[in-house]
């Protein structure tokens, strides 16, 4: 039946997905912790069991409810489902990509491509990509570039930056609301990246931990914004691995995020 056919679908997905988790798992034992690390592993990994806690259980509820799904039911409370256990992929997909990208930003192994970038193409291609969800969620997203910024890096690894800061934006800024993406240059050696939003804004006491692995504030979490809590630590990790910087202007009505990279 359509049902069982969706169900075995699912469990192959579950399957790859649990194969991609003992992947990371196996990587972080094959690292070399610092001593840092180590003692602080303990935490971590319970930081790590928490976030994907909550995705499993929740594919895990609805694939039980698709195994008892009524056959005569199937076509009106299937698709459903479906959404809701694809949501949850989705999530348990953010995160375990977002760890792969941080155990190898951290031990080193990702080797940058470096070669002349033209942030340019990089950051028009992030906000044409990202329009789509500014439009769905009633926000005017405007661009501002400056020609003639090239800078030497990893163009997907930028890219990723960029995609980003806009995700970031889209999702905390409400109807109504805006986000302007700013390419600069603000002296000849710099290229600056400013991604501005008119959103819910971040409380003081939270600023702190803006780049802590897997913290997302109570604010986010009350709203239900969707999230791994990886988002800004990759980026983070990804800027300063081309020896740029990140500047972070949180305020109560609204966010200004600022990235700093060299000139080719």
């Amino acid at each position: 039946t359509a049902a069982d056919s969706s169900t075995d679908s699912l469990i192959g997905l579950l399957s790859g997905i649990g194969a991609h988790v003992a992947e990371f798992l196996e990587r972080r034992r094959a690292e070399n912790l610092t001593v840092e690390l180590a003692r602080n592993k303990d935490e971590y990994l319970g930081l790590v069991g928490h976030e994907l806690r909550t995705p499993i259980t929740s594919i895990t509820a609805y694939v039980e409810m698709l195994r008892d799904t009524d056959p005569a039911a199937a076509a009106e409370e299937v698709p459903d489902l479906l959404d809701v256990l694809s949501r949850n992929s989705d999530a348990l997909q953010e995160i375990v990509d977002r760890l792969l990208d941080l155990v190898a930003l951290d031990s080193g192994h990702t080797k940058l491509i470096r070669e002349p970038v033209d942030l340019t193409e990089v950051v028009s291609a992030a906000t044409e990509a990202a329009q789509p969800a500014a439009d769905a969620a009633g926000l005017n997203l405007t661009l501002h570039l400056r020609p003639d910024t090239t800078v030497a890096g990893d163009a997907a690894r930028l890219r990723q930056v960029a995609d980003q800061l806009l995700d970031n934006a889209v999702k905390h800024t409400p109807s109504g609301g805006r986000v302007t993406v700013t390419l600069t240059r603000p002296d000849p050696a710099t290229a600056e990246l400013t991604v501005t939003d008119t959103g819910m804004g971040i409380p003081v006491e939270d600023h702190p931990r803006l780049f802590d692995r897997f913290y997302r504030s109570q604010r986010t979490r009350d709203r239900h914004i969707p999230g791994s809590g990886l988002g800004l630590p990759v980026t983070l990790a990804i800027v300063e691995a081309h020896r740029g910087q990140i500047r972070y202007a949180p305020s109560e009505a609204g966010t200004q995020v600022t990235v700093r990279l060299p000139i080719a």
